[in-house]
């Protein structure tokens, strides 16, 4: 049986002012009654597909993976596969049995984990998904959507509420809970300087001590939170309505720094586009970078990373800019597109 592939789309950061203008203009925006505030896990974009054969297979954030070797932490996709193969297989039965029409169900999770010092239990000795927030010692996998597609080839989120409900019954008991439900203002306003709230509500682990409290206030702070309404909520362009905010730690985007345009193709290009190479800059990051390879997994191909990143960089910066951008003449835009690589091919060496 085939698997239809959907990838997942990328979230907006909190700081969008005229997204969040959008979302507040979208015709359903009064009847999202409660937005609900979850932890943004610092992984790998993982997905377990099922069709109506019952057949699995797993994805990564740009494609189905035949060769756990190339997607990388081989281990982990193995450990997480086996522990979730038949869960994943029994949501698709509850979720069928509610609704017939339903041929393939998507589970949209992050692949997390193999590292927490104060647990001896799990594999200490594997490398971990990433080091900047620790988990657990065990690879796991965190579910934070759910997609469905139907008999006439349209397709459906299940609310978080669906998914609080139909997931424990199906054996997931690692998934996104609100850390916070309330209006669309509060939920913006969510403190993110906070340590992970996963070792503690998954594992019952306990804290970890900062180092230093001057330079680290917080211990094993978290890389975010997500914020969703109660509802499917989708704005005029058919986008879904799903909200990032990360901390300072592991933001993509820097904040304006007079010296960071000084090289001499940074003054050329800032003279060519009016200035507006300056702010395209701020988007060219590292932890960017490092978010691109947390979807593509970390033996992708330098080319690919980077062309992904290249498109990561344009989608955000679009957000508020495209006018501008738009109006810069199209030689010039390209110039601007081959720093932006140059700057990606330095990070993935950077990175090795």
């Amino acid at each position: 049986m085939s698997h239809s592939f959907k990838k997942y789309s990328s979230i907006t950061n909190h700081y969008h002012k005229g997204f969040l203008i959008k979302i507040q203009e979208s015709s359903g925006f009064n009847e999202a009654k409660e937005w609900i505030v979850t932890e943004k896990v610092h992984g790998y974009n993982f997905s377990f597909i099922v069709s109506k054969d019952r057949s699995v297979v797993v994805a990564g954030r740009n494609m189905i993976i035949k060769d756990f070797k190339q997607f990388g932490h081989e281990e982990a996709v193995k450990q997480v596969r086996q522990k979730y193969n038949d869960r994943a297989i029994k949501l698709y039965d509850a979720i069928q049995e509610e609704n017939q029409n339903v041929t393939q169900i998507t589970i949209y999770g992050e692949l997390f984990g193999g590292l927490y010092p104060t647990n001896k239990e799990g594999h200490p000795t594997t490398k971990p998904i990433f080091k900047e927030v620790l988990y657990h010692s065990d690879f796991d996998f965190y579910v934070f959507d759910v997609h469905t597609f139907f008999k006439d080839g349209s397709g459906a989120w299940l609310t978080h509420d669906v998914l609080d409900t139909i997931l424990p019954k199906a054996g997931f008991s690692v998934y996104a809970k609100p850390l916070f439900r309330g209006s669309f203002e509060d939920a913006l306003k969510f403190n993110v300087v906070l340590s992970s709230t996963i070792p503690s509500m998954f594992y019952n682990h306990p804290p970890l001590n900062t180092k230093n409290k001057e330079t680290d206030p917080v211990a094993n702070i978290m890389e975010g939170v997500v914020i969703k309404p109660n509802i499917n909520l989708f704005l005029s362009n058919g986008d879904r309505v799903v909200i990032k905010k990360k901390n300072e730690k592991f933001l993509e985007i820097t904040k304006p720094n007079k010296d960071s345009s000084k090289q001499d193709e940074d003054v050329v290009l800032n003279k060519k586009t009016n200035g507006l190479w300056s702010e395209l800059k701020m988007y060219v990051t590292m932890n960017r970078m490092k978010s691109t390879v947390s979807k593509m997994g970390c033996h992708a191909d330098e080319h690919s990373l980077v062309e992904e990143f290249e498109n990561d960089v344009l989608q955000e910066f679009g957000v508020d800019h495209q006018l501008k951008w738009s109006k810069i003449n199209p030689h010039t835009r390209t110039l601007a597109c081959k720093r932006v690589r140059k700057f990606g091919y330095e990070f993935v060496r950077e990175m090795k």
